[in-house]
């Protein structure tokens, strides 16, 4: 009974254990995408204090908070589903 134990059956499974490698791959590589979206905030801020008031300013920084919840919407949803 030695061989059905679960931590054998997914040792021996080589496609389990490529899925777990995936899995991690994927929400390592989710979580450097993760730092994206504060780096294009930050790259906003330091435009805004060169050039003063700019035109599409409200729009770029809603639409860069809109892309830093989707990011964190996305990597949590990724840890919870994988």
């Amino acid at each position: 009974m030695e061989g059905f134990s679960p931590f054998s059956q997914f040792v021996n499974n080589p496609n389990l254990v490529l899925w777990l490698v995936v899995k991690i791959l994927f929400i390592i590589a989710l979580g450097l995408y993760l730092v994206f979206p504060f780096l294009v905030l930050r790259q906003i801020k330091a435009f805004d204090r060169i050039l003063g008031f700019y035109v599409f300013d409200l729009p770029l920084r809603l639409v860069a908070w809109i892309h830093l919840a989707a990011a964190i919407f996305i990597f949590l949803l990724a840890v919870v589903v994988l």
